[in-house]
């Protein structure tokens, strides 16, 4: 009769672990962009916006724009600097960010071979600016100000993204997934020990 009401703990203990897996793993999905709004790439627009982050992570702001024009004209109007300028406070104190270097090109020549602080996507190319660690409970004010003009841009739709850090994303991607094998296993040996715990229940009569 113990070893029977053991198997049913067991198997508790195993459901327990299931459950508490699952729900690392939504709250590691919550991390994903802390937000994100067009800006226009005119002379002189600014924009400021309040977000928080859901969890303690590094997050990048980028500017993306989706490849809506022909891709080699795209890259090279986004190698030649960045479209907009970026501040940053927390609680209404400036944040410390990790900035990226823009290439630097010999005027009225844009290089095809260096690509800079640019990313890329199958929808879209991104102007990498900055990184930062984000802390949920914070209030964030992020300001951008187009200081480079290119109204031919208008068209791939520029959005400004304050985004997980890619490495952040690919290691959260890892450890979902074996997170999500061990709730899965947790989950068959809670159901299997169940079945047995409650085929020996009938057995024993009890």
């Amino acid at each position: 009769m113990k070893r029977i009401v053991w198997l049913k703990w067991v198997s508790f203990v195993f459901l327990a672990i299931a459950v508490g897996l699952a729900g690392w793993i939504f709250w590691i999905s919550r991390a994903g962009d802390a937000i994100s709004f067009p800006v226009p790439p005119r002379s002189g627009f600014s924009i400021t916006r309040q977000f928080r982050v859901p969890a303690k992570r590094e997050y990048r702001i980028e500017l993306r724009f989706s490849r809506s024009m022909e891709f080699e004209r795209l890259r090279k109007l986004l190698q030649a600097g960045n479209v907009v300028k970026i501040a940053l406070l927390q609680n209404g104190d400036a944040v410390k960010m990790r900035y990226f270097k823009e290439p630097r090109f010999r005027p009225g020549i844009v290089s095809t071979e260096e690509d800079g602080n640019l990313g890329f996507a199958e929808d879209w190319i991104s102007q990498d600016i900055a990184d930062f660690t984000g802390y949920p409970g914070k209030l964030y004010s992020i300001t951008c100000l187009v200081v480079r003009p290119i109204e031919e841009l208008s068209v791939t739709n520029p959005t400004l993204v304050v985004a997980l850090e890619p490495l952040e994303v690919e290691g959260g991607a890892v450890l979902s997934a074996l997170l999500l094998g061990g709730a899965l296993l947790s989950a068959v040996l809670a159901i299997i020990l169940g079945i047995v715990y409650y085929f020996l229940r009938r057995r024993s009569g009890t």
